[in-house]
């Protein structure tokens, strides 16, 4: 607010300033003269001026009047800003005496809270004191009270440690007593672990002979049943074979071999092809008898077993196989063709002895 109000008055005297010089020019160009005579020269102005519309004194003297009004008018505006400036500065005077007092007001407040809060420490102090005296008094009558029992603790912590000794006396007799139990149960122990380790032993041996001679059991019954049911057993290959003199499809055959435990004939070598042979011409002589091998159209038409085993042996007669997609056995010759899965054919079965 103060330097408003200096910037107010460095403006107010730069236009008293410049009214001033305006003044003096018009004074030079107009020397002082008499009211009357200022009248007639004004008049012979007029009348100059009528004639002579571009005179320069006249122009001069009208152009100073009109600064000077504007001077004037400026100077009024200024006054009334300094007048609101002096209302404001006496308003914010008086907010700043309010909030002083009010200042003032919560100080004197303060200062009677801190007298009263003065005389309520003392009366604080008065009662701790008091109650420190209380619990001294206390205090000793307890230490006295705690010091009779102590003495009296003593006396029966005597009395118990002259039991003890007595009782660790007869402790140690019975401890000794005690080490020689131990030193019979242990041996007892030891004589009872090695007959049990001896018993588990046997045990043991006897479960594997009960299952050995079980599975030897189960595979002479199995061998027995086979042998009833007209099957052969190959020791090389330790499997089981079937000749069925029944016509049927391939895929007929494949479901009948595997509701008996088995699935279509693979022939891995020349030995086992002689013995399936051999059996086929026992049932007969001059026949086809479908084996586990046919086409896959999903791998190139590459032949494969049933049983899923590797095709590492083949027997195929001259010019076979041909576009047919299973394979037969004949048994005037022993050799393999194929022919279409429709086709009703005698068939033979292979088993596991593990089965």
């Amino acid at each position: 607010m103060g330097v408003m109000a200096v910037r107010l008055f460095i403006t107010i005297l730069l236009l008293f300033h410049q009214s001033s010089s305006s003044i003096q020019q018009s004074d030079q160009v107009d020397p002082p003269t008499s009211p009357n005579d200022r009248d007639e020269i004004l008049s012979g102005d007029r009348r100059t001026l009528n004639s002579k519309k571009d005179c320069p004194d006249t122009v001069l003297l009208g152009s100073c009047r009109r600064e000077l009004n504007q001077t004037e008018s400026k100077l009024v505006e200024a006054r009334a800003k300094i007048c609101g400036l002096e209302t404001e500065i006496q308003c914010e005077q008086k907010e700043r005496s309010d909030e002083f007092t009010k200042i003032n007001s919560k100080i004197s407040q303060s200062d009677d809270r801190s007298t009263k809060i003065g005389a309520d420490l003392k009366g604080i102090d008065s009662k701790v004191a008091e109650m420190s005296r209380t619990i001294s008094a206390r205090m000793a009558q307890n230490e006295a009270d705690l010091m009779g029992k102590i003495a009296e603790t003593k006396r029966k912590n005597d009395d118990l440690e002259t039991q003890l000794k007595t009782q660790n006396t007869e402790l140690r007799d019975g401890k000794t007593m005690i080490g020689e139990l131990d030193g019979k149960i242990n041996a007892l122990q030891s004589k009872n672990s090695d007959l049990e380790t001896q018993i588990q032993f046997e045990r043991e041996n006897k479960t594997a002979e009960i299952a050995k001679l079980r599975a030897d059991l189960n595979r002479t019954m199995s061998f027995l049943e086979l042998y009833r049911d007209r099957w052969s057993y190959l020791a090389k290959t330790a499997s089981w074979y079937k000749v069925i003199d029944q016509g049927m499809t391939f895929d007929e055959a494949v479901a009948y071999c595997a509701s008996r435990k088995s699935h279509l004939v693979s022939i891995h070598s020349q030995e086992e092809n002689d013995f399936v042979w051999k059996l086929a011409k026992n049932v007969h002589s001059n026949w086809e008898f479908w084996i586990g091998l046919k086409r896959n159209p999903n791998k190139g038409n590459a032949f494969e077993w049933t049983d899923g085993s590797s095709v590492d042996f083949t027997n195929w007669m001259v010019g076979e196989p041909d576009s047919n997609t299973h394979a037969e056995l004949g048994s005037g010759h022993g050799q393999w063709m194929v022919w279409s899965p429709t086709h009703q054919r005698y068939f033979i079965c292979k088993r596991s002895s593990q089965f």
